[in-house]
């Protein structure tokens, strides 16, 4: 019996040790940055700490105004869900953003993000806007979009 209670306790210590992308509740959850609930699928991101604590926020905007506040190595992972893929998460630094008044954010910064150049100038067509790489969009000011 005590080595099934033993067993019990390190598969639970395991699996909390998980550091993994955290489901988004979409419209119970709250961003950790405005306090706004998260509504829209398309918007939500996460940062998880190296100590495995998780941020959730409703658009990129807040989720990177607290990265530039903390820097990179503070987090394990940096997520993003994507305009065209709702309610998935994927690498920030993998994404491409896009910057168009004709598509706007939950924050007003008109920031959406793509899993592909390819995807984001598809859904651009003939709307007007920028492009960005993670890199880029970090060193990009978006309270002049507000």
């Amino acid at each position: 019996m005590k080595n099934l209670a033993s067993i019990l306790l390190l598969t639970l210590f395991i699996l909390s040790c998980n550091s993994g992308p955290v489901k988004i509740i979409y419209n119970e959850d709250e961003c950790y940055a405005c306090k706004m609930i998260i509504s829209d699928a398309r918007f939500g991101s996460e940062l998880i700490t190296t100590k495995g604590r998780v941020y959730k926020y409703d658009a990129i905007e807040c989720m990177l105004s607290d990265l530039s506040k903390n820097g990179l190595d503070h987090y394990e992972h940096i997520l993003v869900t994507s305009f065209l893929k709702p309610n998935i998460l994927f690498d920030a630094r993998e994404a491409i953003y896009v910057i168009s008044k004709e598509m706007p954010s939950p924050m007003g910064a008109y920031l959406n993000a793509f899993e592909s150049e390819e995807a984001a100038l598809q859904t651009l067509g003939q709307a007007t806007g920028q492009m960005y790489t993670f890199d880029e969009i970090r060193e990009v000011d978006l309270m002049l979009f507000d």
